[in-house]
């Protein structure tokens, strides 16, 4: 028998497929694959047709055999077998279904190699990334100031050891971070510093929840000169109840670019603390790129490794009881941990009763102080954790110290 037959399929994707096929005995396997963009693959058998004995060309065997389209983007659509007559259901010619599927194969390829080529989208804006730095370096004015000092201490003991040694010369602390778990102790630390002239910052709280939506104004409301913010409710709700006070992101926020940075700025931070991630010459390449002042580093930090609900002190020392039952024993009793490498974890409990490993050694960014201040960075910070009053002092020569070494002395 001799004739010749036409198969047309659609494939349904994000660009369509049409496919024609043209077949006659004797002769090999034609077939033509156009998606609705108008890009062509042509594909031809290996091996002359022959006359179906027993099981003709049908368009259920079309879309057996082309709709087995795998991970490829393209779905199958309608199916049209045109034969020596017209459309038809079937054609007696024999098609293995090995060379259709060769075919199909082949043809995809090819329209998805042209695909791909012709969605090659041209870059609008070469140089949007620069544009994007060079936004985030002028979107605060520069400060020409020198560094400001800053420390950060949990305790009364601590408190009263910055504000003694602020005392000995004339005034070198810039900023005091109150980071105290009871807000009646943060009260008082605002009413040293006031009295000391130092100015003072509360800490806001590091995670968020309903219930601290009500501490986080109250901290806002307090007599300070700043407050410092760790996540980007606590900023919606100072900006609402204090616009006026300034606002300064901690190391949570997770700045470590520019453009992170520029935005956070953007939003109405003043400064903000980069990540715990960066290393040196990361933190002096950061405060380069941004505005002079935009930067707060901390040069004596014990990085704290994660926070938890877990309460050590109640699951430990007071029998699973919940505050108050537990008798605050977070606030008398010290736990330390060690993990298996040998190294000590200090365990500090917060308002909400969240548990915060912090490591026992402190990252000491000290030597580094002066290339910071150089770079630009407006502030360097200290953070106390359980260091008593006699080791605060000494840090604080320390980074005074560093400081002066660059010839950076205001504010000391």
């Amino acid at each position: 028998m001799s004739g010749n037959w036409r198969g047309q399929a659609e494939l349904l994707a994000p660009a369509g497929q049409w496919e024609s096929l043209r077949a006659a005995e004797g002769a090999p396997l034609e077939a033509t694959f156009t998606d609705t963009a108008g890009r062509s693959a042509r594909g031809v058998g290996r091996a002359p047709l022959a006359s179906a004995r027993t099981r003709p060309l049908t368009t259920d065997l079309l879309r057996a055999q082309f709709g087995r389209l795998g991970d490829t983007p393209y779905s199958l659509g309608e199916v049209a077998l045109e034969g020596p007559s017209g459309p038809a259901e079937s054609v007696n010619v024999m098609a293995p279904a090995g060379e259709l599927n060769e075919l199909r194969r082949r043809a995809v390829g090819e329209l998805l190699a042209a695909r791909r080529e012709a969605e090659t989208w041209p870059i609008a804006a070469a140089d949007a990334l620069e544009t994007m730095r060079a936004e985030a370096r002028g979107g605060a004015p520069a400060s020409e100031s020198p560094p400001l000092l800053c420390v950060l201490a949990r305790t009364e003991e601590q408190l009263a050891a910055v504000l003694d040694w602020n005392a000995k010369a004339p005034p070198r602390v810039g900023l005091l971070y109150a980071d105290m778990a009871e807000e009646a102790d943060v009260s008082s630390a605002v009413d040293a510093c006031r009295a000391a002239a130092v100015a003072i910052a509360p800490a806001g709280p590091r995670i968020l929840t309903l219930d601290a939506h009500e501490r986080v104004r109250r901290l806002a409301e307090l007599p300070a000169d700043a407050i410092l913010v760790r996540n980007l409710g606590t900023l919606r709700i100072a900006a609402r109840v204090a616009p006026s006070l300034p606002r300064v992101g901690d190391f949570s926020l997770n700045v470590a670019n520019e453009l992170t940075a520029g935005l956070l700025g953007a939003w109405g931070l003043a400064r903000v603390a980069p990540g715990c991630d960066l290393y040196p010459e990361q933190l002096t390449h950061l405060a380069a790129a941004l505005p002079r002042g935009a930067l707060e580093v901390p040069v004596w930090r014990h990085e704290p490794m994660f926070h938890t609900q877990y309460c050590l002190w109640s699951a430990h020392l007071a029998g699973g009881a919940i505050a108050p039952d537990c008798g605050r024993l977070c606030r008398r009793e010290r736990i330390d941990l060690r993990d298996r490498a040998g190294l000590t974890l200090h365990a500090l409990a917060d308002e909400s009763c969240r548990t915060t490993l912090f490591r026992a050694v402190a990252t000491d960014r000290i030597p580094e102080t002066a290339a910071l201040a150089a770079a630009g960075a407006g502030a360097v910070r200290v953070e106390l954790l359980d260091e008593s009053g006699a080791r605060v002092g000494a840090i604080l020569d320390a980074v005074a110290a560093g400081l002066k070494r660059g010839g950076l002395t205001a504010n000391l």
